[in-house]
């Protein structure tokens, strides 16, 4: 949503996001005004009253759409009607005013809220954008993702690279203004960096199992072992969490690399961490402030020792490529705030069937009462007699379809399915879709079956269609599907064209 051009043609959303926060702290125009971005109860959050400030008649240097007057003027028409994302840029730039922050601007007046997940199930994300649950009704659609979307979104992932910039950073940081900080300060910077070595030796292959015949090693633990075999378990993350909240330190070592970037390189990463014989590896992609993802993940580690796992995976001779990765399993304890501060959880879906897992995983957890939870389904379109399940345990020549993770890439079973394909091709008069699990293994099949020729010897008897991955040309691939009779369209299980025929049946 972004509007400043100068912004826009940054490389990655991470710089945008960066550049953004970065223009926001600069001086304003000659207006003197105040900037704050209230929730929807009314009250601005504690972090938009420090991006409360005053110009004082001084030149401008910040972003010219950052402004109060002008986003007040976009948040009353932004009200006026309902309007999509598209047309809430539009008016931004005739106002010149920030469309991001003219929408969060008018949330406080507005009756209905439109949230992404990301969002809406991140409660420092909440807090951050000014969403308050308290007393509103929440709407969830498509809430059979809901499971798998609360884990994902808490489920933090961090790299030696990343591990070992952050420590590069820190390090300078500190060096150049140790004299200037409060010893507590200093002691909290001290602490964020012996657990950056910890989590490096971590993920270091062993010198005495660091041979060239030497594979990866990935290991999954209990939170506490993660805890006790980093040696980190003395720590207290909660105080230490509560520190950079309270600092800002991420921010501001964002805002020191950018100002001394020729100082601050990876390749000053300290000997101790890196021992020598494991280096970053430079095709991995480091973030500019690789310390915020440590803050996300050190916020995991807080968590019960039976809500989550910890895996450890370590690349031979790569520590940029090694990781630690924190899964979480145990999604209601997410949910139980949203429940708890709302004054109504509806959760819509085509598919919620069984909805024992959304008691069991989801609310109970949560702590809701099992009286409080009331159900609604309804017929389903289709009648029960236009319906047929078959399940194939084998294919035409007699092979076992076996479609594992393990055993699903083989090409005894990739041709298996081809023969199966085909010969539904010539017994269904009409269309057929065959699901996949996933994009990727879509596009593997496909592949496959284009190179032996079994694609060409299916167009001969129907027209195939795949589905795309951008939900932006889904409407077009449904058009021409519905204009042929004999089709044959391949899509991914979780993908757009799935929901679609979820609803008309």
């Amino acid at each position: 949503m972004c509007i400043n051009e100068e912004v826009r043609k940054l490389k990655s959303m991470q710089l945008i996001n960066d550049r953004c926060l970065e223009l926001q702290k600069k001086k304003g125009g000659k207006e003197s005004s105040k900037v704050a971005i209230k929730d929807t109860n009314g009250s601005a959050p504690p972090q938009a009253k420090r991006r409360r400030r005053k110009t004082n008649g001084q030149k401008s240097s910040g972003c010219r759409f950052y402004k109060s007057t002008a986003l007040g003027n976009f948040s009353d028409l932004a009200l006026d009607e309902v309007r999509d994302i598209e047309q809430l840029v539009s008016m931004g730039r005739e106002l010149e005013a920030c469309p991001y922050y003219g929408a969060r601007y008018s949330l406080p007046s507005a009756q209905l809220v439109v949230l992404p997940y990301q969002v809406l199930l991140h409660a420092a994300t909440r807090q951050a954008v000014g969403i308050n649950l308290r007393g509103n009704i929440v709407v969830i659609d498509e809430a059979h993702n809901l499971l798998d979307t609360i884990s994902n979104i808490h489920s933090v992932c961090i790299t030696g690279a990343q591990v070992q910039t952050a420590h590069s950073q820190l390090t300078k940081y500190l060096d150049k203004y140790k004299m200037r900080l409060k010893a507590k300060n200093v002691m909290y910077t001290k602490q964020l960096l012996f657990i950056l070595t910890c989590f490096v030796k971590c993920m270091t292959i062993e010198q005495r199992t660091s041979s060239d015949n030497a594979e990866d090693v990935t290991k999954l633990m209990k939170l506490n072992d993660f805890l006790f075999e980093s040696r980190t378990d003395n720590v207290n993350f909660f105080k230490l969490l509560q520190y950079c909240q309270r600092s800002e330190i991420s921010r501001k070592l964002n805002g020191f690399v950018d100002r001394y970037q020729s100082e601050v390189s990876v390749s000053h990463a300290s000997s101790d961490i890196t021992s020598g014989h494991q280096m970053l590896d430079g095709s991995h992609a480091i973030t500019s402030c690789p310390l915020m993802m440590i803050e996300s993940f050190l916020a995991a580690l807080t968590n019960a020792d039976q809500d989550g796992r910890i895996v450890v995976t370590k690349k031979k001779s790569q520590l940029g490529r090694s990781f630690i990765k924190y899964l979480l399993l145990n999604p209601g304890i997410q949910f139980a705030d949203i429940v708890h501060e709302s004054r109504a959880v509806v959760m819509v879906g085509g598919t919620m069937q069984p909805v024992s897992e959304f008691r069991d995983q989801l609310l109970s957890t949560a702590g809701v009462a099992a009286e409080r939870v009331l159900e609604f389904s309804c017929g389903h379109v289709i009648p029960s007699d236009h319906l047929l399940a078959i399940s194939l345990a084998s294919g035409p020549s007699g092979q076992a379809l076996d479609f594992t993770y393990h055993s699903r890439d083989s090409t005894v079973q990739v041709d298996e399915l081809a023969r199966v394909v085909t010969n539904l091709c010539s017994i269904v008069p009409g269309g057929i879709v065959c699901f996949f699990p996933s994009y990727d293994y879509e596009t593997m099949v496909c592949t496959k079956w284009e190179s032996t020729g079994v694609l060409e010897k299916i167009r001969k008897k129907k027209q195939v269609f795949r589905e795309p991955r951008s939900a932006g040309e889904v409407d077009q691939v449904l058009t021409n599907y519905t204009r042929c009779v004999k089709v044959v369209s391949l899509h991914a299980l979780r993908g757009t064209v799935r929901e679609y025929l979820d609803v008309i049946g």
